[in-house]
């Protein structure tokens, strides 16, 4: 449910993080840390299939 919370942010703040956290109001360096825990970093940079 988080990382959804934060995959919703993300895509309301074209992908900045500091936007992102301050969003869903968590602290900016929490965000970093679950953001590299539930490889968002790794989903996001994805080639779209085709």
């Amino acid at each position: 449910m988080e990382r959804q919370r934060m995959m919703e942010a993300l895509e309301e703040t074209s992908g900045v993080q500091a936007r992102a956290a301050r969003l869903i109001g968590m602290p900016l360096r929490t965000f970093a840390l679950k953001y590299k825990q539930f490889g968002l970093a790794a989903s996001r940079h994805r080639e779209p299939p085709g």
